[in-house]
């Protein structure tokens, strides 16, 4: 049986003696790669760098490297966030893989979608930031507005929303409950 694919190597020649060695760049595009908002752009270039190595048991491990780029929202300032994720291979392939910690092995050929996707995504960044810098949103750029409720008691009722109430701000109606609130 023949398969076709951007990340599908043969492994025949490799699994003729143990220990046979073959260097691959495999190239393609996969979608559905994100986490949160950080994701891999469905026609960015994935690169696999890899090493194929018939190992004892009829087992081929890979090694190598992954590239790709990412794109993502800065968690301070909500601006654009762009890199590039680098990732270190090392997995093995079998013919009866074990859930979660090796990858199916064919008679003459293994797909690579499976580990590049799970490496990938477990790179991405969960919380990106544009720069260690970032002085997180401009208030200028994200003005905060609240609309006063029915049961907005207004300004007046605590001291805290007669400061906000002098300074022309709007009194948040989510603070309400702790109008009530007395420290003394």
């Amino acid at each position: 049986m023949t398969r076709t694919g951007p990340f599908v190597v043969s492994v025949i020649e490799v699994q003729r003696a143990l220990g046979t060695q073959r260097a691959d760049e495999v190239h393609g595009q996969l979608g559905g790669l994100a986490i949160t908002d950080a994701e891999v752009p469905p026609t960015a270039d994935i690169v696999a760098d890899v090493l194929l190595e018939s190992t004892a048991g009829n087992e081929v491990t890979v090694t190598g490297s992954l590239r790709a780029p990412y794109r993502a929202t800065c968690r301070r300032c909500l601006g654009p966030v762009e890199g590039q994720l680098e990732v270190d291979l090392r997995e093995v392939f079998e013919a009866h893989p074990v859930e979660g910690e090796t990858y199916l092995l064919t008679r003459d050929w293994l797909d690579l979608e499976p580990m590049v996707r799970d490496a990938l995504v477990l790179a991405l960044p969960v919380a990106p930031l544009c720069g260690p810098d970032c002085p997180g949103p401009d208030p200028g750029s994200f003005p905060v507005t609240v609309e006063e409720g029915p049961g907005d008691p207004g300004p007046g009722s605590h001291a805290a929303a007669d400061d906000a109430a002098e300074s022309g701000a709007t009194r948040d109606p989510r603070w309400a409950a702790l109008d009530g609130l007395r420290l003394d």
